[in-house]
This record gives structure tokens, C-alpha cells and sequence, in this order.
């Protein structure tokens, strides 16, 4: 009895010295007071209470949003939406916090912005296939050109689901959106252009670059058949393989690439919604129980 009480009570010391480790790397870069501490770690608790996660494990991200700049105060607006994230896709939340933070200091919004970005996050992961663990490396690939030719997370969000349905792996459909954007912007003003002669507009009457799901619908009604030799030579004209592969999947799909950006904008609450699906499973439930007698 003993022996069997010393096993059990060293997996609630290992369960506690993690959640420590991780509080302790944050706040080596935060070095606020231990008040401002105890209330993020207090607020780990009891999401455990309500969601059956790991309590060592939420707070892993921690750390990211300490190495990103994040100050404490603002920290502790993510981490209940990051963690919904991770329960609501059964993905790591330190991975899934990271890219959380870059997409929003990306694309210049307020940490006070993660619940909505989250809720992007889990319906573009949920409503197609692409993995909680590939959404990373496809963003960061597609990101920085979508940022600077004024696009937006549903845009890339959008695509990044339309693309992965049709077998492009995750990293080759950013970085064909990335090609695809950069080839948009090196043919603006091109009158000679093969996407112009199709009368394809690419800018607005402002000089900026259209919306791409605009470009899309026009680039569709334009080609008409995307199989066709003139308009594949259209796009090789003015694209190499990579952004032309990713920019005529878009075009034969023109009206599910349009509804899913549209989707994807008006999805809050999706994320807490799956996270409360996943609670209904016996492990869940059963870790719930755990947290309780750990808090």
C-alpha cells in the first residue's frame, strides 16, 4: 500500500513541478510581481476545472506569448481562447499559442482579438483537411505576403482549406498562395500581362490589390474552363508552377473558395463549441476529476 501510495503521489509531484517549470520560464522574461503570477496560474486551474487539460501542459504556451513580447495582462486574455483551441482540435497548445501570437502581432490586431482568432483557427482546421500541426507551416509561409498586399486572415484561412482538399500538402499550399500573391504584385501594372488581356483586374481604382477571393470569382468567369491550353498558359505567363498550381485550384473552385471565406468570418464561438463536444468523452471527463483533486 505503501509502495503503490509512493507511485501515485510522484505523478502528482512530476504533474506539479511542470506546471511550476513552465510558470517560472515565463516569468523569467515577464519578472513581474508574484501576484500578477499566481493570477495566471489561478486561471489555469480553473480551466482545468471546466476542460479536461493537462494543467502542466496548458501552461506551456506561457512561454511563447513571454518570448513574443507579451506582457502578462495580455497573456492572460489569450490563454483561456488558446487553450479552448487546443481542446477544441486535440493539438498541442504550446504550437498552437505560438501561431496565435505570430498571426496576431502579423497582421497588427489586439491580443484582446484571440478569441476571434482562434475561432478562425478551429473552423478552418475542423472544416477541412488540414492538420492542427500543419496549419503552422503553411501560415508562415503565406503569411507575410498577405499581410503586405492588404489581404485577410479569412483570405488565407479560406484558400489554405480549398487548397489541402484537393491533396496540396499543407507548406506547398502556402507557398503556392505566397507565389501566387508575389507574382499578383510584380504584374500590377503590367497592361501586358496575360491575366490583363483577360481583363482580370488585379488592382482596385485605389492602386491597392484586390480582395484574392474577387480575383478569384473574376479569374473564373474570365478562364471559364480552367483546363483550357490559353488560360493554363495564362497563368504559367504570369506565375511559375507553384503559384500557378495553387491559382488554378482556387479558380476551378471559385464559389467553394468564396463561401469559405464568408464562413470563416462569421464563425465566432465555433472553437468553445467543439472544446464542449470533447468534453463529453470518458477521458475527458475522467482528467476533469484529476484537476479537481490537483486544484
Amino acid at each position: 500500500a505503501m509502495t503503490a501510495f509512493y507511485y501515485k503521489l510522484n505523478e502528482v509531484v512530476q504533474t506539479f513541478q511542470q506546471f511550476e517549470q513552465e510558470l517560472i520560464n515565463a516569468q523569467s522574461i515577464w519578472q513581474g510581481t508574484n501576484d500578477e503570477l499566481f493570477e495566471i496560474s489561478d486561471q489555469v486551474v480553473q480551466f482545468g476545472q471546466s476542460f479536461g487539460v493537462e494543467m502542466g501542459e496548458a501552461t506551456e504556451g506561457l512561454y511563447q506569448y513571454a518570448s513574443a513580447g507579451v506582457s502578462a495582462s495580455e497573456a492572460m486574455q489569450m490563454l483561456t481562447h488558446t487553450l479552448t483551441l487546443s481542446m477544441a482540435v486535440q493539438g498541442d497548445h504550446n504550437s498552437l499559442a505560438k501561431l496565435t501570437t505570430q498571426t496576431i502581432m502579423g497582421f497588427g490586431m489586439q491580443f484582446s482579438d484571440a478569441e476571434e482568432v482562434t475561432d478562425k483557427f478551429a473552423h478552418a482546421i475542423n472544416k477541412s483537411l488540414i492538420e492542427w500541426d500543419d496549419l503552422a507551416s503553411s501560415v508562415k509561409f503565406a503569411l507575410p505576403f498577405f499581410i503586405s498586399t492588404g489581404q485577410s486572415l479569412d483570405q488565407l484561412l479560406g484558400a489554405l482549406q480549398v487548397l489541402t482538399n484537393r491533396a496540396l500538402e499543407a507548406g506547398i499550399a502556402g507557398r503556392g498562395l505566397r507565389q501566387a500573391l508575389a507574382q499578383f504584385t510584380k504584374h500590377a501594372d503590367d497592361n501586358a500581362s496575360a491575366f490583363a488581356k483577360l481583363g482580370v483586374k488585379i488592382m482596385d481604382s485605389e492602386g491597392n490589390l484586390r480582395a484574392l477571393h474577387d480575383i478569384i470569382l473574376d479569374a473564373a468567369a474570365a478562364f471559364g474552363d480552367v483546363t483550357d491550353l490559353e488560360a493554363l498558359t495564362a497563368m504559367l505567363d504570369d506565375m511559375n508552377v507553384r503559384g500557378a498550381t495553387a491559382f488554378a485550384l482556387l479558380v476551378q473552385n471559385a464559389d467553394e473558395f468564396d463561401a469559405a471565406v464568408k464562413n470563416i468570418a462569421t464563425s465566432a464561438g465555433e472553437a468553445t463549441m467543439m472544446a464542449d463536444i470533447q468534453q463529453e468523452s470518458l477521458a475527458m471527463q475522467i482528467q476533469r476529476v484529476k484537476n479537481a483533486l490537483l486544484a
